[in-house]
């Protein structure tokens, strides 16, 4: 894993899918990649410990989709970029039939509950502006999720709703919860934000609990 030099890109302002707003879009080895963050050239560390922290979340939680990131090393700073949606690889037909997988009810319930009372909870610990970027930061890494928009439809659910209400599968669920977490954690810190999800959880109803304290494994 290696810093990519910048003279083997591309980079170019371009107009975001779902989001129909203007930003940075990069070509590298005929895929695309949109812009995540930036790092002055002091912050290396940091900026591949964001890099590496992504990679291995990719690891465990996105295997079909590799080299997901680059990190490029400009005059001046680091960029940090994200495979676009339209470029990643295809999922094999043996992972196919895992996604698709009817999630239980107890799941998809457990998991709104989780998203929207953490959703309170980032609203008065990071403020209204970082409560933009951890959204944007959700939509970036969560394969269910295209847009902004998509994450208020979440907010707007009624968790104990006795129907299916999202189209997901049982993995996509998973994914998401541990997204949640793992991002929940990165920003309050690993301790912290641990302590909060566990507290949200035990408030839940045995049923529920139970099936998010086997998918965060806590």
């Amino acid at each position: 894993m290696s810093i990519t030099d910048p003279r083997l890109v591309n980079i170019e302002i371009a107009t975001l899918p779902n989001r129909g707003i203007p930003g940075l879009r990069l070509t590298y080895q005929n895929r695309k990649y949109d812009l995540l963050q930036a790092f002055s050239t002091h912050k290396l560390d940091a900026a591949q410990h964001q890099w590496q922290h992504l990679m291995s979340l990719d690891r465990i939680y996105n295997p079909a989709v590799i080299d997901r990131y680059l990190l490029v090393g400009e005059v001046g700073y680091y960029s940090l970029w994200a495979l676009d949606r339209g470029s990643a690889q295809p999922v094999q037909p043996a992972q196919r039939n895992d996604l698709q997988r009817e999630p239980r009810l107890e799941l998809q319930q457990a998991s709104l509950w989780l998203f929207q009372e953490l959703w309170l909870q980032w609203q008065d610990l990071v403020g209204a502006r970082q409560l933009t970027v951890f959204a944007e930061n959700l939509v970036a890494h969560t394969p269910q999720l295209q847009s902004r928009t998509d994450v208020d439809r979440l907010l707007e659910l009624d968790p104990l709703t006795p129907t299916r209400l999202l189209k997901w599968t049982e993995l996509d669920f998973k994914t998401f919860d541990r997204q949640l977490y793992h991002l929940t954690q990165q920003k309050i810190g690993h301790q912290f934000g641990k302590k909060i999800a566990i507290e949200i959880i035990e408030s839940m109803p045995e049923l529920l609990r139970s099936s998010l304290v086997d998918t965060l494994d806590i």
